[in-house]
């Protein structure tokens, strides 16, 4: 059931780069940024991951309606869902891209649909400028790979990186 979720999810959002309004965004970062401001003016931040995909299922739909999200608006909400679904499966094989920096990864996993980046991005989530100087970059690596090492409760979905992969995004966060 997973598998063909995550299967039509995927297949969903390559269709959906047909379409003007997400040909030149990413899905999951519009998603990202939908969750944290419309999810968030009524509930609390909290992972996605607090319910099943199953769930998810139902919620949306009903959802949708009441905070007067647009039908693509839905479908980017359901990708950033989706994604934050791939992280810690069994078996799961994660990889890098040849050549992908830090900034790559940023926009692949939606980083600013949370977090203010140089002047832009989310509100919900701690803006990043300065968070190697403050926080020490193994402090933010390991909160990259474990989002709920120090804080169970976070809200920080927990996706699918290397150790080189944190590392890329750290090297970019030294220098905001």
């Amino acid at each position: 059931m997973k598998k063909t979720f995550l299967y039509l999810v995927l297949t969903f959002l390559t269709y959906l780069t047909s379409f003007p309004v997400f040909a030149e965004s990413n899905p999951v970062a519009e998603g990202a940024r939908l969750f944290n401001n419309n999810c968030s003016r009524c509930h609390n931040a909290r992972p996605a991951q607090e319910f099943s995909e199953r769930e998810w299922s139902v919620i949306m739909p009903h959802m949708r309606e009441k905070a007067h999200l647009t039908g693509s608006e839905t479908l980017a909400v359901e990708a950033f869902i989706a994604v934050t679904f791939t992280a810690n499966k069994v078996g799961q094989v994660v990889t890098e891209s040849e050549g992908e920096t830090g900034e790559d990864i940023i926009t692949r996993f939606a980083c600013a649909g949370c977090h203010k980046i140089n002047g832009g991005g989310g509100t919900v989530a701690p803006g990043l400028n300065g968070v190697v100087q403050r926080m020490g970059a193994d402090m933010v690596q390991r909160k990259l790979l474990e989002p709920t090492f120090n804080n169970p409760s976070s809200s920080m979905p927990s996706f699918p990186l290397t150790p080189a992969q944190a590392a890329k995004i750290v090297d970019v966060l030294r220098t905001q």
